[in-house]
């Protein structure tokens, strides 16, 4: 994680933390400047206040995502649907020859006695 612009306030806090914090996960951490942020992430990933290429417009775009898996859930649903019919039509139908052979049966077996 990169810790950009930071005033003297969060560098103070951060010489406190990095007493508490392991090793290891200060060397994940690191202060740097614009300037050095371009240096190790592309241009087009970077927001324009950072010196990069990228406008988010992060409402438009959850909006889409909300649309996109709200799309999914209903195809979901609908092919659970179609699937649930179709096992009942199924069972519905085997339960009607089953009673037309049980029928059937004790007819033969009724007319014969």
């Amino acid at each position: 994680a990169w810790i950009v612009n930071t005033n003297w306030i969060f560098n103070t806090a951060w010489s406190l933390v990095r007493l508490v914090v392991s090793t290891k996960v200060m060397n994940r951490m690191q202060q740097a400047t614009v300037e050095s942020l371009l240096d190790v992430i592309d241009k087009q990933y970077l927001t324009k206040d950072l010196g990069g290429d990228w406008e988010p417009d992060l409402m438009n775009e959850w909006y889409n995502k909300a649309y996109q898996l709200d799309a999914e859930l209903a195809n979901s649903k609908a092919t659970t649907a179609t699937t649930t019919t179709t096992e009942a039509a199924t069972i519905t139908t085997e339960a009607t020859t089953t009673t037309t052979t049980t029928t059937t049966e004790a007819t033969t077996t009724t007319g014969g006695a």
